[in-house]
């Protein structure tokens, strides 16, 4: 649950992505297709939908060339750092799971330096953010168009919690 990197032209920023497999290392892990194929039955006809393969990553993909690279290694559409070791989990212990991810920054988007400065050790320090922002007015646009994007990441997850929250109790 959450948001991932896009790898592709496939996805773009506010896609809602509930993907059949999750590649971790060399393996594809399978995700819970009852609930995926409940979920998204319910899912609106104006919200783009991707079931493609994702991929782990163990660090942040900040440039076009770092999602290509992954994309042209994995052929999954999208990325984060999480999903995986939930699912070697899952897998491990007969849990079944579902992936359920937003794309928030495009695979043709580099990340803005303030953004990576504000980053330290997985925890978004603002005032270092906002410091780095001010510095570096060239940053401005790809700052407002992540901010874009979020809001059309928090608008899908939205959509998906409701439709989750509304049936799945008819869904057991």
């Amino acid at each position: 649950w959450g948001s991932a990197a896009g790898l592709s032209s496939a996805v773009q920023a506010g896609d809602l992505l509930v993907p059949e497999f999750i590649k971790v290392g060399n393996k594809m892990i399978a995700t819970d297709q009852d609930f995926n194929q409940k979920l998204i039955a319910h899912v609106p006809d104006d919200l783009k939908l991707n079931q493609d393969p994702m991929t782990e990553c163990k660090d942040i993909l900040v440039t076009p060339r770092n999602k290509a690279d992954l994309y042209v290694a994995t052929q999954c559409v999208a990325a984060d750092m999480e999903s995986g070791a939930l699912a070697q989990m899952a897998e491990k212990n007969k849990i079944p799971f579902s992936i359920v991810r937003s794309v928030v920054d495009e695979a043709s988007l580099k990340l803005p330096d303030a953004l990576l400065k504000g980053l330290r050790k997985g925890v978004f320090d603002l005032p270092t953010f906002i410091f780095f922002a001010l510095l570096r007015p060239k940053d401005w646009a790809v700052i407002s168009k992540l901010m874009s994007n979020f809001k059309k990441v928090k608008k899908t997850l939205i959509i998906a919690s409701e439709i989750i929250k509304t049936n799945s109790n008819t869904w057991m």
